[in-house]
């Protein structure tokens, strides 16, 4: 059966050797079906005789962590928006001392990885976003190094609408991220272009040392998908 291939990454900053594990198993992968109609090279790779990976997101922090190192060496590293937890995945697997909590209002399925552990919270819900800072300190024994973001909003097909979206749900993040995230910490999130980005854009910029908006390989070609990668959080006054 044939091979699933996949591009070749750009080189870490880091030593890459967990990552590059990662890689040599996807693509030792054999294909099979997907979650898509039309299955790509990334969702052909989630499978061996097994899925490996809950879905082909996997790939897109498999990418932009070779770019970046943004899990590796980290100890704490919080996971919003996890489900189904395929990004908890490779963090857990690229950071291997690392305590990994994934949160998501939906119910996400155990792992047999003891390190990651699972949280549920509706951000939505006053009450449960404003006890989340504190369950996250618990649950990781300290605030987090790293918080990642792949969620997406619900989406009705027009695109202005469904970019703006994006912009509203990032803006609903921000405090909760400063709430949770020590300082120095990183964080990444998923973004679209949209007339509200440079208003949004500014605010993290004042946040965080350094910010960059890069496209992963992964995503579809055609998609209107960025994410920004904030370092160097500035803290609270």
């Amino acid at each position: 059966m044939s091979k699933a291939r996949i591009v070749q990454f750009a080189p870490a900053k880091k030593n890459s050797a967990p990552l590059k594990t990662l890689l040599t198993r996807a693509l030792n992968m054999r294909e099979g079906g997907a979650s898509y109609a039309k299955p790509d090279r990334f969702a052909r790779a989630r499978f061996l005789q097994q899925k490996v990976y809950r879905s082909r997101a996997a790939f897109k922090l498999i990418d932009l962590e070779q770019r970046f190192a943004l899990c590796q060496g980290r100890r704490r590293i919080l996971d919003l928006g996890a489900a189904p937890g395929s990004w908890s995945q490779v963090a857990a697997e690229t950071a291997p001392e690392a305590v990994v909590l994934a949160v998501d209002k939906k119910p996400i399925e155990p792992f047999a990885e003891p390190r990651i552990r699972l949280l549920r919270c509706d951000l939505e819900i006053a009450d449960e976003a404003a006890a989340l800072p504190a369950r996250v300190t618990e649950a990781l024994g300290g605030k987090a190094e790293l918080v990642l973001c792949d969620v997406a909003p619900n989406t009705v097909g027009l695109a202005r609408l469904d970019n703006t979206r994006f912009g509203v749900v990032v803006a609903e993040i921000l405090p909760i991220v400063e709430t949770v995230l020590e300082e120095g910490g990183d964080w990444i999130v998923k973004m679209r272009h949209s007339t509200e980005e440079a208003e949004l854009w500014t605010r993290v910029r004042e946040r965080f040392e350094k910010v960059q908006a890069v496209r992963s390989v992964a995503s579809r070609p055609g998609a209107n998908e960025i994410y920004w990668v904030a370092s160097g959080f500035r803290g609270t006054t």
